[in-house]
C-alpha cells in the first residue's frame, strides 16, 4: 500500500483551510445576514419580536385547526400577544389529486395539496403591510384498510400544515428582517 508524503498531506491540510476560509469570507463579503440575528442600530431580537405581536385566529376545521397549533408553536411560542400589533388573516384550500392507478383503474396513491393566501395585517393602520401564497403536497398511500387510509390521510395533512407554517413563518420573518435595511 502506498503512503502519502507527509510534505503532500499538510499541503493537503493547508488547501482544505485556505478554501475553507475562502468560503466564509465570500458568505460575509456578498451581503449575508442572519434572519434572527442581531441588528446593529435595533433592539436584539428585533425580529423574533415582531414575530411574537402577531395575532393567529383559530380556524374552524381541523386543518385549519394544525396550522393554527404549527404557527403559535413558531410565532408566539409564549402564548397569544398580550397587545398585538399585526393579525395574520390565513385562508386555506386543500385538494388531493390521484396519482398512481391499479390494473383495475382505482386510486391506490394520492397527492394532497394545500393551498394557502395569506396577509399581515397591521392592526393599527388596518392596512395589509405583506401578504403571500404557499403550496405544500404531500402524497400517501391508499390501503384496503379504511383506518389506516384514515391515518395516512391525517399524517399527511400534518405534514403539509408543518410545511405551510414553517414557509410562512420563514417568509414574514424576511420580511421583519427587511424593514431594517436602509
Amino acid at each position: 500500500m502506498d503512503q502519502v508524503p507527509p510534505n503532500l498531506f499538510r499541503w493537503r491540510q493547508f488547501f482544505h483551510t485556505l478554501v475553507f476560509i475562502g468560503v466564509l469570507s465570500s458568505i460575509t463579503s456578498c451581503g449575508f445576514k442572519p434572519l434572527y440575528g442581531e441588528i446593529p442600530g435595533y433592539d436584539d431580537g428585533f425580529v423574533v419580536q415582531h414575530l411574537s405581536t402577531i395575532l393567529v385566529s383559530p380556524g374552524d376545521n381541523r386543518l385549519n385547526q394544525i396550522v393554527y397549533g404549527n404557527l403559535l408553536d413558531r410565532l408566539t411560542p409564549n402564548g397569544p400577544p398580550e397587545l398585538p400589533k399585526y393579525k395574520l388573516i390565513i385562508n386555506l384550500t386543500e385538494s388531493k389529486r390521484g396519482v398512481a392507478l391499479e390494473r383495475d383503474a382505482t386510486v391506490s396513491r394520492f397527492n394532497l395539496i394545500l393551498d394557502a393566501e395569506f396577509e399581515l395585517q397591521d392592526l393599527e393602520s388596518e392596512k395589509i403591510v405583506f401578504n403571500g401564497n404557499l403550496r405544500a403536497v404531500a402524497a400517501y398511500n391508499i390501503l384496503r384498510s379504511e383506518f389506516a387510509n384514515v391515518i395516512a390521510e391525517r399524517n399527511a395533512q400534518d405534514r403539509v400544515s408543518r410545511e405551510i407554517a414553517e414557509e410562512m413563518t420563514t417568509q414574514i420573518s424576511v420580511y421583519f428582517r427587511s424593514l431594517t435595511t436602509d
